[in-house]
């Protein structure tokens, strides 16, 4: 896969993750998260 593809994919992922959180976590006060390597 070309670079740019994989920066595409593992944002995608980055932002279904942060979907999933937000929702799954509404009622914590879920602010956001922030994803390293």
């Amino acid at each position: 896969m070309s670079a740019v593809k994989n920066v595409m994919k593992n944002n995608y992922r980055n932002m279904e993750l942060n979907e999933y959180l937000a929702e799954t976590l509404k009622d914590a006060g879920f602010g956001g998260v922030d994803v390293q390597k």
